[in-house]
């Protein structure tokens, strides 16, 4: 399927959005719907039933557990339908209200089948596809939940995950190489800077040979520090790069932009590292 089309000044026009009950899943809501607004991308929630938890409800060994009521209950088809009909009305309001505050055009669909499978399939039709890290209720939980596991390992798309949405003046992080996918995880992430209200741009550069990343260094600083105000240019050394999350994590709290593929991620256990960065994470492909 052809990818929709992009310019340097819309590298994003379609936004899909994972909708479901959780914290995380609101937060990237309303960060997706932001990036819609400065991008004049069109939005498109979607929630998944989730097929095989309504075939698991016919067990009838399933059981059904709640926080803080015991004991658990037997799986109910019927009430498992209630339950996911209210989540995805709620969805759809959640979608309504931030996109009517955000001016932007927005669809909501309800589909049912396996979540991460139709999430993939409903992708190939997006530039940025935005979900939660966990679909747990705990908002405070850090690690990474399967369903976005599986979608930043699997997306031809890029993807935007967080648990919550960073503040307005925190700056835009991105890691830069030089390499044709980072060249579009920079400009990308130079249009999120110059967002309103702006946000400082700090470029990660790779621990290399000393010329290389001079290059570099005076290659980003030519093309942007006269745009981009807050360009901060950073040269990993060899621990720091090796130890990318730790370091980005002892900064602000805002966007961290990485190109799939960029060494210090793709190397990295993806459960470890997002735990360790715990900052919404935007990558590019």
């Amino acid at each position: 399927m052809t990818s929709p089309s992009t310019t340097p000044e819309r590298p994003i026009r379609r936004i899909l959005i994972a909708l479901d009950a959780s914290p995380h899943s609101e937060a990237a809501l309303n960060e997706a719907v932001q990036f819609a607004a400065h991008f004049e991308a069109a939005v498109r929630g979607l929630f998944v039933e989730d097929i095989d938890l309504l075939r698991s409800a016919d067990l009838p060994m399933a059981r059904e557990v709640r926080s803080f009521v015991l004991p658990a209950r037997a799986m109910n088809r019927g009430r498992i339908r209630r339950q996911l009909r209210r989540q995805a009305e709620r969805a759809e309001q959640l979608l309504q209200d931030a996109a009517r505050r955000g001016d932007v055009e927005y669809t909501f669909d309800v589909v049912r089948g396996r979540v991460t499978r139709t999430l993939l399939e409903a992708a190939a039709d997006a530039d940025l596809i935005a979900l939660g890290k966990t679909s747990s209720g705990r908002s405070s939980r850090r690690r990474l939940g399967s369903t976005a596991h599986h979608v930043l390992r699997r997306a031809s798309r890029s993807v935007l995950v967080l648990r919550e949405a960073p503040p307005p003046d925190q700056s835009v992080m991105v890691y830069y190489d030089g390499t044709e996918r980072a060249e579009s995880a920079l400009k990308l992430a130079v249009a999120l800077a110059r967002m309103e209200p702006p946000r400082p741009l700090v470029v990660l550069l790779p621990a290399d040979e000393a010329g290389a990343i001079q290059r570099l260094r005076e290659a980003v600083t030519e093309r942007y520090s006269h745009t981009v105000p807050g360009l901060h240019v950073h040269p990993l050394t060899t621990i720091e790069a090796a130890r990318l999350a730790t370091v980005a994590s002892t900064r602000e709290h805002g966007l961290v932009v990485l190109p799939a593929g960029a060494p210090p991620f793709e190397d990295a256990n993806l459960q470890d590292f997002l735990y360790d960065l715990d900052r919404p994470m935007l990558v590019v492909r």
